[in-house]
């Protein structure tokens, strides 16, 4: 025979020795036993669970209903840890498997990067803090040979040496987080973990592309290429300060040629022959110019094309491009639209105190193979949740990229820029 509601009930304080209520007390509580009692006659198949929507019957459900609750054999629990994380299971680790998705966001940058997937200088994803990398250098001519006619056979000493030489990888540190509403996570009909691996992966590709264009970590008042006239941690308050992305490994492309010697060309009126100019610069490197790549700035691409000859070749070359996201071939290198590469004043470099003076354009010519870069620290990913509001996606990972600019007995330079097109 079922129990009554009376019997439950005193099941209960004999099970846990709760001292029975009394009084307004009783009628205080009266909710909780309610909730206690309907889910017996429910398990009893006696009678269906009223739902408590009430709020102020819901602020008597405390820890006690969860007492109650145990103690007639549901296994209910407080969660002690309100943290949701990769590691909490039930908790965030199946929603972001973070071994699963660390390796997916690897592959995907370069796919969502303008030119990240035309380097050939990919040092994967398990590199040192600092790496030395080996490189070679020219492989240099044979000679001739002689026929072996007389005399006994000698094996003499090698008749030409391999130069070499080793460039260091060095690893920076960054960091990207990501909020999701609740409601996005109650609502959204698309995939959550394929939206966290397309955001992360787009600003990775987007970070690593700009720091190979913008690398500079001078973070003084003066002569950084993306902030001349003031200290970066001033001008990219905003977006970093000093852990500014731009800031954290030196040496990019823009930074090499604007610092080196004879490395740019003060291109002024948008010419053909500044073209020829920069090819010129890179010398015997760009006598295979597949192996070398073309970055504009959008609105000095968009000036070139004014010129018809300029033109006439890009509208060739869109025949023959085959590689990344390239938007056509010129002289038989890819040429791409980088979106970090900025407009700035007459030298090349950005005013970080007065904006408007950075109406100038440029663009860069670039052995591709020079570029070597990997990834140190793998993808870390964290879930964090935000009672209320939703959940934070956390991701780190270090990042290391190097220019190798003449060595192994290289002359010529691996990098060239036009500065100061009038756009």
């Amino acid at each position: 025979m079922p129990k009554t509601r009376e019997e439950i009930l005193q099941d209960f304080f004999d099970k846990t020795g709760a001292e029975k209520p009394t009084g307004a007390e009783k009628n205080t509580l009266r909710p909780i036993y309610e909730a206690i009692t309907n889910i017996n006659l429910v398990a009893n198949g006696q009678k269906r669970c009223r739902k408590i929507d009430n709020d102020s019957e819901k602020s008597k459900i405390s820890p006690a209903l969860t007492a109650m609750l145990t103690a007639n054999g549901f296994n209910m629990k407080q969660n002690a840890n309100d943290v949701e994380h990769t590691t909490n299971t039930g908790f965030g680790e199946e929603l972001v498997p973070d071994q699963i998705l660390s390796a997916d966001i690897i592959d995907f940058t370069p796919q969502f990067g303008a030119f990240l997937s035309m380097l050939p200088g990919f040092h994967g994803s398990n590199m040192g803090k600092k790496e030395t990398v080996p490189i070679i250098g020219d492989e240099g001519f044979m000679i001739g040979n002689t026929e072996w006619t007389t005399g006994a056979g000698t094996i003499a000493q090698g008749n030409s040496k391999q130069k070499t030489g080793e460039i260091d990888i060095e690893q920076a540190p960054f960091l990207k987080s990501i909020d999701i509403s609740k409601r996005l996570l109650n609502y959204s009909v698309v995939d959550i973990e394929a939206w966290i691996k397309t955001k992360i992966a787009r600003s990775e590709a987007r970070t690593i592309e700009s720091i190979i264009i913008n690398g500079d970590s001078e973070s003084g008042g003066t002569g950084n290429v993306n902030s001349d006239d003031q200290e970066p941690a001033t001008t990219f308050a905003a977006v970093g300060g000093a852990l500014y992305h731009a800031t954290m490994i030196d040496h990019g492309v823009r930074e090499i040629a604007i610092n080196g010697s004879n490395l740019t060309v003060n291109a002024g009126t948008a010419d053909l022959t500044d073209l020829i100019a920069l090819m010129n610069i890179l010398g015997d490197l760009a006598s295979n110019p597949e192996a070398c790549m073309w970055l504009f700035n959008r609105r000095t691409y968009n000036k070139y094309l004014t010129l018809q000859a300029f033109y006439d070749a890009s509208q060739r070359g869109q025949v023959s491009t085959v590689a990344g996201n390239a938007i056509t071939n010129l002289f038989g290198s890819d040429l791409t639209i980088a979106r970090d590469y900025p407009l700035a004043e007459a030298d090349g470099k950005k005013s970080g105190v007065t904006l408007a003076n950075n109406t100038l354009g440029g663009y860069s010519y670039i052995y591709k193979p020079a570029i070597q870069w990997g990834y140190g620290q793998a993808f870390e990913l964290d879930v964090v949740k935000i009672p209320g509001l939703g959940i934070s996606v956390i991701a780190t990972n270090e990042v290391g990229i190097t220019i190798v600019q003449k060595k192994a007995g290289l002359t010529d330079s691996s990098v060239a820029s036009a500065i100061n097109v009038t756009v």
